[in-house]
């Protein structure tokens, strides 16, 4: 790790060394929305004259060193372009509005529109007004839905948001709420994402040439920014669904100095499950969830600025029972709960003419619990006279500090350097058992708390020595302390991108991951029940590289075709070993489980319309994963859970005024791989048949393929206080069963030929389902 910070010392030296540049002065400040106020990330600002240009961070904050005599563009997706020059005396802090959706004649006309491929397919910006339009499970918007529709992304099963990225598994995706990673992004066992889709300002979806900044997962990053609330005035948006509800407001508390957002989301599926299941079994069950987001902040003044944020969020499955007489009273309670607690307190600072900070403090828990209490009382006189409890725990805690700083050194060269430091808190497979009565008393609590620190370190830079040519080179750097995997891990990143001609560019990638966290489980659903296992003595920490070859092609204004080809390795990966009975109560994960390798390639295809009233993509996937244990398959290689093959996804909005529109959206995808007993034979034991299996390969059988149409309308009409909108939509359109669970039936004697013979039955989960829901928007 001191290697690491060397390297970052001199970096920052280099930082405060700027007296041979040949730029004069600095036009530096923010991209807003016209509307909102709130800040448009990734908007590009282009020096007219010498084509060069620079991109707003993750902050909506830029700096370009230009002549005195300037003339710049400034452009977003979805938003008009717009022209601003004049003559800068000295340093100029500034704020640019664009607004929604207005294009500039002079700009049509001389600008190279930016393509949302410059990076090929390996990392993409999505538009959160094309996620709320998006045709979804009950009618709720999800950004990670819409994340499944990108190539190379490989959903798991019918319904949920856990997904593969290029051959990796699901806890290899990194999701960052306002730069915070969240370890459970699921309500209802991921049938729903926690994210509000009203409090995300942006959405970058990276799975290659990732930046240095980004770290600590192997396959990919969704790097979600909340919005900051209008400062003008108040906003607010209220939506019904037919499962859930949800509420959001924003505004100023102080007007162009201090502002907020809130917002909460809750299902009422309980309110009606109780009194239908008390009815029924004299038991009340039900299940909900509800998040709640909020962030405020505060302008010191044009250079400083104050973030305060928080989530959380939780899911709760119940069932209780009461039961009671003249003597007695008995209750009994099972749950099952998961959620997730997040909190950061922000400062941005901007530093002379070209330097931005950002120090960052967060907090971050999940908690999952899954067990039974049951108490009986003696009415009179009223006393305790039995107790049983059994539950067991999954949590983890994060406290950390991070540190970023970006400096704009010259209009084509900006450099990015930070530090981050995590305090980890791990407590897997943990219990709390209680059984009472009268004449015994037994109390014990199992589980072990696993602690270690994180040290991060980062230098990038982002180069374009010509127009058409750009690079981005990093390095960082990663350690795991209080294990013996304490050395300093580096991970090299370089992307390269060249523009051919103003039609056609090309770029290729390679990086390298290190991941300190493992997810194991016994099964393949990505559940809650999934346990979260560190770094720790005998399990190393996950590695990966990727190498990519990507192209893009402008076929017309606002038609791109984007192709990537990849290739990935991974090593020390972790599963539960077989021949291991895997409890509540395991001392050592180490002697438990069993490390081993992954390869994954692939090609991917993306067509995108973004302009005019029919606006779309089609997406296709080729691509293969495999993984190696030694103590699994006989050692041999098996394919992936989720290698699937072929990957389709078709999605379309067609505008049809502008207060009405249609989006369709079909997927095709390759079955899933699961284990199934390869031959079996029955045993007779004190009279009773038995059937003994015998599995041959891991992930022996292909399920069939997957496919399904989704239709949604929605229509938007101008009220006296605001805008209504009332959307429809069909899951599942044609009412195609796709499989969900695939399991053996009972053995049935053949009539024919006396054979004794298995049949496998599909199980779907979701047939055609209607959805409606209602807004209004203030």
């Amino acid at each position: 790790m001191n290697r690491a910070f060397s390297l970052l010392f001199m970096f920052v030296l280099l930082l405060n060394t700027n007296g041979s540049f040949a730029q004069k002065a600095s036009l530096t400040g923010y991209v807003v929305d016209a509307t909102t106020n709130e800040k448009l990330i990734g908007a590009t600002i282009q020096d007219l004259t010498t084509l060069r240009g620079v991109a707003t961070n993750e902050y909506g904050f830029f700096s370009l060193r230009t002549q005195n005599e300037y003339k710049c563009r400034i452009s977003y997706v979805g938003y008009g372009s717009k022209i601003i020059q004049g003559t800068l005396t000295g340093d100029t802090l500034l704020t640019v509005e664009l607004a929604k959706g207005l294009e500039i004649a002079e700009v049509t006309v001389t600008a190279d529109r930016k393509r949302s491929f410059d990076n090929g397919l390996s990392s993409m910006k999505l538009n959160p007004e094309m996620i709320k339009n998006l045709p979804a499970l009950f009618g709720e918007s999800d950004v990670l839905k819409a994340i499944q529709l990108q190539p190379g992304t490989q959903p798991c099963r019918e319904g949920t948001s856990g997904f593969s990225v290029r051959g990796g598994s699901n806890d290899q995706n990194l999701f960052l709420l306002d730069g915070i990673p969240v370890y459970n992004v699921n309500h209802l066992f991921g049938f729903f994402s926690v994210f509000s889709p009203y409090a995300i300002n942006s959405a970058t979806y990276i799975k290659g040439a990732m930046p240095a900044r980004y770290g600590g997962r192997l396959s990919s990053v969704i790097d979600l920014r909340l919005k900051e609330g209008n400062n003008e005035k108040l906003h607010g948006q209220i939506t019904a669904g037919i499962i859930a509800s949800s509420i959001a407001l924003d505004g100023p508390v102080i007007k162009d100095k201090w502002s907020f957002i809130v917002t909460a989301r809750r299902t009422y599926l309980d309110v009606f499950s109780r009194p239908i299941s008390y009815i029924i079994t004299k038991q009340q069950a039900g299940y909900y969830f509800q998040d709640f987001t909020f962030k405020t902040n505060y302008e010191i003044n044009k250079k400083n600025k104050l973030f305060l944020s928080f989530y959380g969020g939780n899911d709760k499955a119940f069932m209780n029972y009461r039961d009671k007489d003249k003597t007695s009273l008995y209750k009994r309670k099972y749950e099952l709960g998961w959620g997730n607690k997040i909190a950061a307190f922000r400062w941005n600072s901007i530093w002379g003419k070209s330097l931005f900070s950002n120090t960052t403090l967060y907090y971050s828990n999940y908690k999952y619990n899954n067990g039974n209490h049951e108490k009986g009382y003696s009415i009179n006189p009223d006393s305790l006279m039995q107790e049983h409890k059994l539950m067991f725990y999954n949590n983890v805690t994060d406290f950390g500090f991070k540190w970023d700083l970006d400096y704009y050194v010259l209009s084509n060269l900006h450099l990015r350097t930070g530090f981050d430091a995590i305090a980890h808190s791990y407590t897997p497979g943990a219990s709390d058992f209680i059984n009472y009565n009268a004449s015994s008393e037994l109390r014990s609590k199992q589980g072990r708390k696993y602690r270690n620190i994180e040290l991060s370190a980062y230098a990038e830079a982002d180069y374009t020595p010509i127009p058409k040519l750009n690079f981005n080179l990093g390095l960082r750097s990663t350690s795991s302390y209080l294990t013996e995997y304490n050395r300093p891990m580096f991970q090299p990143r370089l992307l390269a991108r060249y523009r051919i001609n103003k039609r056609l560019s090309i770029s290729s990638s390679y990086d390298v991951n290190v991941q300190n966290v493992h997810l194991v489980s016994n099964t393949n659903y990505g559940a809650p029940t999934d346990l979260w296992l560190p770094v720790m003595d005998g399990i190393p920490p996950q590695y990966s590289w990727q190498f990519t070859v990507g192209a893009n092609y402008q076929i017309a204004q606002g038609i791109d075709l984007g192709i990537d080809v990849y290739k990935k390795e991974l090593t020390n990966l972790l599963e539960f070993n077989p021949t291991e009975i895997i409890d509540h109560n395991v001392t050592n994960w180490a002697d438990v489980t069993l490390t081993g390798t992954g390869e994954a390639k692939g090609l991917e295809l993306m067509l995108e319309k973004s302009t005019g009233d029919l606006t779309g993509w089609i997406a296709y996937t080729l691509s293969k994963s495999d993984r190696r244990f030694n103590g699994i398959n006989n050692g041999d290689v098996f394919p992936f859970s989720y290698d699937r093959r072929h990957n389709i996804s078709v999605v379309s909005t067609y505008k049809i005024d502008k207060n009405k529109e249609i989006t369709a959206s079909w997927v095709y995808t390759s079955g899933y791989n699961i284990t199934l007993n390869y031959n079996w034979y029955v045993i007779n034991i004190d009279g009773y048949q038995q059937v003994v299996e015998n599995y041959a390969e891991r992930n022996n059988y292909r399920t069939p393929a997957y496919h399904r149409l989704d239709l949604s309308y929605s229509a938007s009409k101008q009220k006296k206080r605001g805008v209504r909108t009332w959307t429809f939509g069909l899951y599942n359109t044609y009412n195609h069963i796709n499989p969900f669970v695939v399991y053996p039936n009972m053995l049935d004697e053949n009539e024919t030929n006396s054979e004794t013979i298995r049949t496998l039955t599909v199980a779907g989960l979701f047939p055609i389902i209607p959805s409606v829901s209602y807004g209004f928007k203030f």
